[in-house]
């Protein structure tokens, strides 16, 4: 029998895998996201509170409470590292966006973590995933180089401990994920016709590689934001939210 944590109507609630056991661990009504820790003692989340959004930390049984960042970007899309100390998010200025490391331990900062541009030749850091063996994170980026195709985006792996670039993997991707053991990524293969979009889910090397594509939906806003099981055989799926297109 497992837990798994739910939101719904900006509150998170826990339910057991057979339906019963829903339990209510927060009462706040602004939560966007939110995110176990590895031990699941603890629950990583962002809320918008008096329209600032920023990273919070509480017990997995709701108590404790506490605010991680208290800058005016949006703090958004929050992950954990294996061992359970820091967690990764993505902080939104007005002209670009990048990831920052925060350890969970009282009293820390959070530390930018890449460099994102931001004029005529920007790029913007996003959806930070860090590998199962804690040293290296996968990040996407996508960027405008001022020219007629006006940019692009990719996927990157850099340094869990300095930031650097390891390796442009040239993914053509928009939300990726590592495996449980590693060795593989999923993510959404960005397609867009006539004003619409039909995404799949595709499945590469760690290396970045194209193995294969995993759905094959022609469906206007497809599959996309996959998911790993534990055991890494299964790689659930979620429809493309319209609202949620572009960069966002």
């Amino acid at each position: 029998m497992t837990t798994c944590s739910c939101a719904r109507g900006g509150d998170l609630f826990t339910i057991k895998s057979d339906k019963t056991g829903l339990k209510r661990l927060t009462n706040r009504g602004d939560i966007l996201n939110a995110e176990w820790s590895p031990d699941k003692s603890k629950i990583a989340f962002t809320a918008e509170v008096n329209g600032n959004t920023d990273v919070y930390l509480m017990s997995s049984t709701g108590t404790g409470t506490r605010r991680l960042t208290f800058g005016a970007a949006r703090d958004e899309d929050v992950t954990w590292s294996p061992n359970g100390k820091t967690l990764l998010f993505t902080s939104f200025t007005n002209c670009t966006s990048d990831i920052f490391k925060v350890n969970v331990a009282p009293g820390s900062r959070p530390v930018r973590f890449t460099r994102a541009q931001c004029d005529s030749v920007s790029d913007y850091f996003e959806r930070a995933d860090w590998h199962p063996d804690g040293t290296k994170i996968l990040v996407w980026r996508g960027y405008y180089d001022g020219g007629p195709g006006g940019g692009g985006w990719t996927a990157e792996t850099r340094s869990a401990t300095t930031g650097a670039l390891i390796k442009d993997l040239g993914m053509d991707v928009l939300d990726m994920g590592w495996s449980p053991n590693g060795l593989q990524i999923a993510g959404t293969v960005p397609a867009y016709y006539a004003d619409t979009y039909k995404d799949n889910v595709g499945l590469w090397s760690a290396t970045g590689r194209k193995l294969n594509d995993v759905t094959t939906s022609n469906e206007s806003y497809a599959t996309s934001f996959a998911a790993w099981s534990p055991d890494g055989w299964r790689c659930p799926t979620r429809p493309r939210d319209p609202r949620r297109h572009g960069r966002r």
